[in-house]
């Protein structure tokens, strides 16, 4: 029964936690406490973050509320997600997450949705945990339903993006990356997620990526087909990259490059991945006719005649196995003669890209 419990500020923040049961335990009445909160500054920068829902199915409301350090100096303010159950009379945690103690640094939680999201009958409870670098906030997506016992994660893996878009509905969370917010990044593409519920779990089912302005991100698109079988697609960014004269280069603040010099050495590497594609199907006469072409269009002293060399030497190392995978573990093992193709890659498109490897210079080791 609602009662008229006193709700004193705690000294310590840590202690809220404590405060809150024994006040909803007395009969304290949501709408008071979601008022003694504010004053505190204790609530996070959003509406609806104390609220009653029936989260176990048992006819009776668990009480939600998210927390933030009053008066913390950092980017984002160290939040908590705490959830009671009722059970004759007394309220008891069922759930506790993030701690706004003064040493913390975040990340800060709230509280986004309350829906049936996994179709079971029962509310589940959407919240976010932020945190921020210099340049960037990202958000990690946290959904919580009833297992029948207690609260558990219902995420099959981590959402995270900058700055995003979460759209969540039951059976399906849409995420729309906002970008990362640092000149060391670029250049980047606008992408979104599609995470499905499969019985048991959301988990990740779809990546969008918005089409390619810049040759380097046709040249990814052609690397994604291409590991996954998909010769057509990849066939089809390969040449986009090497003929599309509509694709730009990238000339932002840390590339080292020029636009003439990047076109040149994009179409030499997306020239040998047509070598790869083509071997893969079994076309060698094709393949020679691609790595012909690559050789003599790039001789000693050429931008890009690092690529044409790795490719004469896989050449001949897969003649003599009769093998594309021992031409790569013979490229892979032989990296260090190829730092140059690396460092193009490494050095001229930031942090937000791919960051290269030797065994991304050819693939195929298997």
């Amino acid at each position: 029964m609602p009662g008229s419990p006193s709700l004193g500020r705690p000294a310590d923040p840590s202690d809220y936690g404590d405060t809150v049961q024994r006040y909803l335990s007395g009969g304290g009445d949501l709408g008071a406490l979601t008022s003694s909160l504010a004053e505190w500054g204790a609530l996070p920068n959003a509406e609806n973050q104390v609220l009653a829902a029936d989260l176990t199915g048992d006819g009776v409301d668990e009480v939600v509320v998210a927390l933030a350090r009053p008066g913390a100096q950092t980017i984002v303010r160290p939040g908590q997600l705490l959830v009671f159950g009722c059970s004759e009379g007394t309220y008891a945690s069922l759930y506790r997450e993030g701690d706004i103690v003064e040493e913390s640094f975040g990340p800060a939680i709230e509280l986004t949705q309350v829906g049936d999201l996994n179709r079971d009958g029962r509310p589940d409870l959407v919240y976010v945990l932020r945190h921020c670098g210099a340049h960037t906030c990202f958000e990690a997506l946290k959904i919580l339903g009833w297992d029948g016992a207690q609260l558990v994660n219902l995420m099959g893996g981590t959402l995270e993006l900058p700055y995003p878009t979460y759209v969540v509905e039951p059976g399906r969370i849409e995420a729309i990356s906002g970008g990362i917010g640092s000149v060391g990044a670029e250049p980047q593409r606008g992408y979104a997620e599609i995470w499905s519920w499969n019985g048991d779990v959301f988990t990740h089912t779809e990546t969008m990526v918005e089409p390619p302005v810049y040759r380097y991100h046709a040249l990814l698109d052609g690397d994604r087909a291409l590991r996954a079988e998909d010769h057509a697609n990849a066939t089809a960014a390969y040449l986009r990259v090497i003929q599309d004269d509509t694709l730009e280069s990238f000339s932002g603040a840390i590339s080292q490059v020029d636009g003439v010099d990047e076109w040149a050495f994009l179409t030499a590497f997306a020239r040998w991945r047509l070598v790869l594609a083509n071997l893969r199907l079994g076309d060698a006469e094709s393949a020679q006719a691609e790595l012909n072409r690559l050789l003599a269009d790039y001789p000693p002293g050429a931008v890009g005649q690092e690529v044409a060399q790795m490719a004469r030497e896989f050449w001949d190392a897969h003649l003599r196995e009769e093998s594309v995978a021992q031409g790569c573990r013979h490229i892979v093992a032989s990296a260090a003669s190829y730092d140059a193709v690396l460092a193009f890659f490494n050095n001229n498109y930031g942090y937000a890209n791919p960051w290269w490897e030797p065994e991304d210079l050819c693939p195929f080791v298997d």
